[in-house]
């Protein structure tokens, strides 16, 4: 995990195969974390991870866990960085299924990811 406080943006890079307790374990550590704020964009980098254990449903499920935190996702931006087809895909789904009031979008680069929370 990576905090800028200039752009207040945390950068959350995952890697190697992962499973929805994995990806929920790295969200709850970063809400655990002293510089997290309910105002900081969000960078979740999936370049180097492999979601092929993942399935349809286990998205749809971790699209609804942000709404247990509800004055946490509300007024962010969530940006989902995934090079690879399988994981943008996902990725998407994900976006698509996401209920909270966070605006969720999915890049193929970090640099468009950053340019998007930016605005």
């Amino acid at each position: 995990m990576k905090y800028n406080e200039e752009q207040n943006v945390l950068y959350l890079k995952l890697s190697g195969q992962l499973s929805k307790e994995a990806i929920l374990s790295v969200l709850n550590w970063a809400r655990s974390d002293e510089k997290y704020k309910k105002s900081t964009g969000r960078i979740w980098d999936f370049r180097e991870a492999d979601l092929s254990s993942v399935d349809a449903m286990t998205i749809i499920e971790m699209a609804q866990y942000p709404n247990e935190f509800p004055t946490e996702t509300s007024d962010v931006k969530v940006a989902l960085v995934a090079s690879a087809d399988l994981e943008y895909g996902l990725g998407r789904m994900f976006e698509m299924a996401t209920e909270s009031s966070a605006a969720i979008q999915v890049f193929r680069s970090i640099a468009k990811a950053e340019d998007w929370l930016a605005r």
